[in-house]
């Protein structure tokens, strides 16, 4: 579509001359009146006065008609117009579409993201040159190739948003990176979004179409669970982005039987936390029941309860790593063979000073040894180090208290990557998730430390059996699923609509690149297991985001072209004023030389008398 913009619009107020002139033409007097002794001799007079009302002196006044038209395209020619028009017809245009969480919202009907649906279908109507489609979830995809017009509509017909966060910058990196085959050397990008997580400055040379109007929303941020004596200990926050405090009713239900009922008070932009204790394992589902602009953070899971890890022992025996996986409720695997495929079975595998191997993806706990394809390096062994401080913030380290652990001696752990949790003079506790593997080294070995005298190691081994297989049971919309195969070759991964797909086990694991759905999933198998999935926090804050008018002009400009058409205007103007001086001149007397010139007479106005 063209648009006109005006690079001097204050001119436009010279459009107020219009009235000015059409006023003092009713106003111009073109008789002087004269009394007369009688206007008995005068009606056709008369009749002539009625004509020349001011009201009656606008009818068919083409002079009139052609100043105003004259005064008006010089007023509009000094407003400096300017009509943007496309870059080229025939260019190539990727379309990138936001499938956040967000696009759900209805503040603008009957979505953001089917408003921006439509408005992408608009623009695609006038595009001439080859299309792209890319859908900008949590990992942006090419929903069409390079492809014409229609087989593009049918694509982006088929988007629908998620549950998920959108890359749209990394979809944007992509866009700028495509190229027809035999087309321009750069294509044109256009981004549909609602900006609400996007607080960056804009790409230049990319057009934003910003959806959404409102940011009041009252949705769940955070559901955690954690088993306490009794029970499970469920913590609820909920957030609300709006001006106004907001009374929300609260729901919580275990495997689909409500167990807690309660209302909850939600300051202005700020939380609320609700806490409950329900009784029983399963998946816990939390609800609030509140009109606003976005359902999709209304509702919220968790995992109450705990599963027995499966844990596999490998190495050297130690009775205090046995009483302390007893302590665990550890489920303790034996297999008459250690082999990679063994190790699969595990939900956690302990390698107890065993020499350093490759890990296969897995969970892992390496005790005084490490692996060779773990982004740890060794350089020799420290003694009698001391421990200086320690992540107390972190899960694996929570309630436990290192101060008066000694040790001997450890490895000197030289890592390049992962967190350290525990250091001396050098590191002791490390670690690590990537690569399907996650895993936590302990560098000193369990026959150099005091540790399994102290109340801290128990504490510490079951919170890294926590960590280490409890996380793949609530993951948040747009993450990757990867889970341990125990084994198996084959299983179904079961969505909350209830459709099933199939998956196959690659190096021991199970891989969904991502989960774009809130709720319950399983995993279905020779084993059952159950996770949950829910919508990130960040995708609560709905408030759409504009870029600067900076920006967003010189986006547009390096698509857009304008095209002044203020001279135009000019030779208008000009070419109006010369039509009026003609008609003007043809309406003036005509001199004769069988006439005697007569000197300018007054008109005769008749006055009663």
């Amino acid at each position: 579509m063209n648009a006109v913009r005006f690079a001097a619009p204050a001119a436009l107020w010279l459009l107020l001359l219009l009235p000015l002139i059409i006023v003092l033409y009713m106003l111009r007097s073109r008789r002087e009146p004269m009394p007369v002794s009688s206007i008995l001799l005068w009606q056709r007079t008369r009749r002539d006065l009625a004509a020349q009302l001011p009201i009656r002196r606008l009818e068919r006044s083409v002079l009139l008609l052609l100043q105003l038209l004259a005064v008006a395209a010089a007023a509009l020619a000094l407003a400096q117009p300017q009509m943007r028009l496309a870059a080229g017809r025939g260019e190539a245009t990727v379309f990138v579409i936001d499938l956040s969480a967000s696009m759900q919202a209805t503040d603008v009907a009957p979505s953001r993201f089917e408003a921006a649906r439509r408005r992408a279908l608009d623009r695609m109507q006038s595009v001439r040159g080859p299309v792209m489609v890319i859908g900008a979830g949590a990992r942006p995809a090419i929903a069409a190739e390079w492809t014409n017009r229609d087989a593009a509509l049918t694509a982006l017909s088929r988007l629908q948003p998620t549950d998920g966060p959108a890359a749209v910058h990394q979809a944007i990196g992509l866009a700028l990176a495509q190229r027809p085959a035999g087309g321009p050397a750069t294509s044109r990008v256009v981004v549909f979004t609602d900006g609400s997580q996007e607080r960056t400055s804009p790409v230049a040379g990319v057009e934003y179409v910003i959806v959404g109007r409102e940011s009041r929303n009252v949705g769940i941020t955070r559901v955690h669970a954690e088993p306490v004596p009794g029970g499970t200990h469920v913590v609820v926050q909920i957030g609300n982005t709006g001006a106004q405090a907001e009374q929300v009713p609260l729901s919580i239900s275990l495997d689909g039987r409500r167990v807690v009922s309660a209302r909850v008070s939600v300051p202005a932009h700020g939380t609320a936390v609700s806490t409950a204790v329900v009784n029983g394992d399963g998946a816990i589902k939390a609800e609030v029941l509140v009109q606003d602009f976005l359902t999709a953070d209304n509702t919220a899971y968790g995992i109450a309860g705990r599963a027995r890890p499966r844990v596999l022992v490998v190495g050297e025996t130690d009775r205090a790593l046995d009483e302390a996986l007893a302590a665990a409720e550890a489920a303790r695997l034996s297999v008459p063979r250690i082999t990679p495929e063994t190790l699969t079975l595990a939900d956690v595998v302990i390698l107890n000073g065993t020499p350093p191997v490759s890990l296969p993806p897995g969970n892992y706990l390496l005790i005084g040894t490490t692996a060779p394809n773990l982004p740890v390096a060794v350089d020799g062994i420290v003694r009698n180090p001391v421990t200086l401080r320690w992540r107390r913030g972190h899960p694996v380290l929570r309630y436990v208290d290192l101060s008066s652990v000694q040790i001997a001696e450890t490895l000197n752990l030289r890592p390049a990557g992962g967190e350290v949790l525990a250091e001396g003079q050098v590191p002791l506790l490390w670690a690590y998730t990537g690569s399907g593997i996650r895993a936590v080294i302990l560098g000193f070995s369990l026959t150099n430390t005091d540790l399994a005298l102290h109340p801290a190691f128990p504490i510490l081994l079951s919170n890294a059996l926590e960590w280490l297989a409890g996380p793949a049971l609530v993951l948040e919309a747009g993450q990757p699923l990867v889970v341990t195969a125990r084994g198996e070759r084959e299983a179904r991964l079961i969505d909350p609509a209830g459709l099933a797909r199939a998956l196959v086990a690659r190096d021991g694991v199970f891989t969904v690149p991502s989960l774009d759905r809130a709720g319950l999933y399983t995993l279905q198998g020779r084993q059952r297991r159950q996770f949950v999935v829910s919508v990130p926090a960040a995708e609560s804050e709905i408030a759409p985001h504009t870029p600067p008018s900076s920006a967003t002009q010189t986006a547009r400009a390096a698509v857009d072209r304008a095209v002044s058409i203020w001279p135009l205007l000019i030779g208008a103007a000009v070419a109006l004023l010369c039509l009026e001086w003609l008609l003007w001149l043809r309406t003036l007397p005509r001199a004769t030389p069988s006439r005697r010139a007569r000197p300018s007479g007054r008109a005769l106005r008749p006055t009663s008398g």
